[in-house]
């Protein structure tokens, strides 16, 4: 079974700028009352090597809003005359006659010629509770769900307890969910240090839900 990604789960864009080995957060673009609207993040603006977005986003101002896509971000989507245009597309599994700027900014324009990248911001689908209710199927403590996942035991504790968000790795622990040939990969990968009784038990349990 492949798993396709629900795109319109999403609800804004973080922005990233990459430079080897660092990754500091932007900003983030949302949308509200039919603006467009960019907000910078306080600590990117206090960094001493900060770079503005674009000449429309100086750093003497946190944000912006616009009623069409920002130029530095309408920029960063290939035009549909590009040749390459339609493999972009398919290399993410959208249509070629996607409209949905966000949708376009976290597939084709990901990764442009600057140093900033485009992220999604995901609505919460699942939830702290769906985590617990996902590790209670397969009868699992949160030590032994979090080898077999690649997590730590601290992160699936805390997300537990709603003392974090854990955005991202609640996203991972959906697709896993929807995915069984993807728990099966990081459950053979990552879960050595459990018994190897639950190790058979919970193959077995994830094999059950294909």
């Amino acid at each position: 079974m492949l798993y396709k990604i629900n795109y319109t789960d999403i609800i804004g864009v973080n922005v990233y700028l990459e430079k080897r080995s660092q990754r500091e957060l932007v900003g983030n673009l949302k949308r509200k009352d039919n603006y467009y609207q960019f907000f910078y993040e306080e600590s990117y603006l206090n960094l001493s090597k900060s770079i503005p977005l674009g000449p429309e986003f100086p750093l003497t101002k946190r944000d912006f809003s616009s009623k069409t896509l920002f130029p530095s971000l309408a920029d960063r989507i290939p035009s549909k005359e590009n040749e390459a245009y339609q493999d972009y597309c398919e290399q993410f599994g959208i249509s070629s006659d996607e409209q949905d700027p966000f949708i376009l900014l976290i597939t084709i324009g990901r990764r442009g010629p600057s140093s900033f990248v485009f992220e999604p911001i995901w609505k919460e689908t699942f939830t702290p509770d769906s985590l617990k209710k996902f590790r209670k199927e397969l009868g699992l403590s949160t030590r032994d769900f979090a080898e077999c996942f690649g997590l730590t035991q601290a992160t699936v504790v805390r997300i537990e307890n709603a003392q974090t968000s854990g955005k991202e790795t609640l996203k991972f622990l959906e697709i896993l969910y929807n995915v069984p040939e993807a728990a099966l990969y990081f459950i053979s990968k990552y879960a050595s240090k459990i018994s190897s009784d639950n190790k058979d038990r919970t193959l077995k349990k994830i094999l059950m839900r294909k």
